[in-house]
């Protein structure tokens, strides 16, 4: 058993788990909300998990070693996410 965890912390392999529960999370929250007539609640579901998923792929690119642009990019888009989730917030549409 200890081999196959050990597979885990090689490369991307554990980053790339994390983000697939986390899409496959977004997907269900979506599904649940709609279902529930709660479609108001999307964009704030989107907003709060979109940052996290651009530093999931900034973590994913350094430890391809990928350069450093890249990370510095997904970088900036998780900063945007971020103010933009708290923009929401603090003044959510139609008020």
């Amino acid at each position: 058993m200890g081999d196959a965890l050990d597979g885990l912390f090689v490369g991307s392999a554990l980053i790339d788990l994390v983000m697939m529960i986390t899409v496959l999370e977004m997907i269900f929250l979506e599904v649940w909300l709609r279902r529930t007539n709660r479609r108001e609640a999307l964009r704030g579901t989107r907003m709060m998990l979109l940052p996290g998923l651009w530093l999931m792929l900034a973590i994913r690119s350094v430890s391809l070693q990928q350069s450093w642009m890249i990370t510095a990019g997904f970088l900036l888009a998780a900063g945007c996410s971020h103010i933009a989730d708290l923009i929401f917030r603090l003044y959510p549409p139609g008020e």
